[in-house]
């Protein structure tokens, strides 16, 4: 079911060939490996060329905006990015990618780190690096936003260490095991 409607949502991009449909039916649902499907992507270029096309395809109105969340946990996000901003000599992709990673999680992982020093040092890429929030701002965030009680927000903050997503997190935790309501 999936491979037949991409292939119906492929089919007005001028993505016809059978190789964009199944290998973007790959993508989106990986096959077991049980035998359930005959494809398989015989190289990364191969793969990230086929993503290539697509967005190609989907951008030619207007420009994408692709969001790749904690990338300093694999290469394949990373790998496609290099691949993304290597091949735009000639035919540029109008897309803005924005990748987000956590500075503490990549101390540990050389090749993701050497990966997005290539990435960084392309010409078409702009490093934007986020400090903690301020105090006035975490304030602002778990009181007015997270409408918690002034002791509560107090314990959030101080633990938060101005991280935002953190202490969106901790208020979450909370829900979670019904501390808070």
């Amino acid at each position: 079911q999936v491979h037949d409607r991409l292939r119906e949502v492929l089919r007005p991009l001028h993505l016809t060939d059978e190789l964009a449909a199944v290998g973007l039916t790959e993508l989106l649902m990986p096959s077991t490996g049980d035998g359930d499907r005959s494809f398989q992507f015989s190289s990364g270029e191969q793969k990230f060329g086929l993503i290539r096309r697509y967005l190609h395809s989907v951008t030619t109105d207007r420009p994408a905006v692709i969001l790749l969340d904690d990338v300093q946990w694999g290469t394949e996000a990373l790998a496609m990015t290099l691949h993304l901003l290597s091949k735009d000599e000639g035919h540029p992709l109008p897309a803005l990618l924005i990748l987000t990673l956590r500075d503490e999680a990549i101390v540990d992982r050389p090749v993701e780190d050497a990966m997005l020093d290539a990435i960084s040092a392309n010409s078409n890429a702009t490093v934007v690096s986020l400090a903690p929030l301020g105090a006035e701002d975490t304030d602002e965030l778990v009181r007015e936003i997270l409408y918690l009680s002034s002791t509560l927000a107090d314990e959030i903050e101080i633990k938060s260490g101005g991280n935002p997503l953190f202490a969106v997190q901790l208020v979450g935790d909370l829900v979670d095991n019904d501390k808070l309501q």
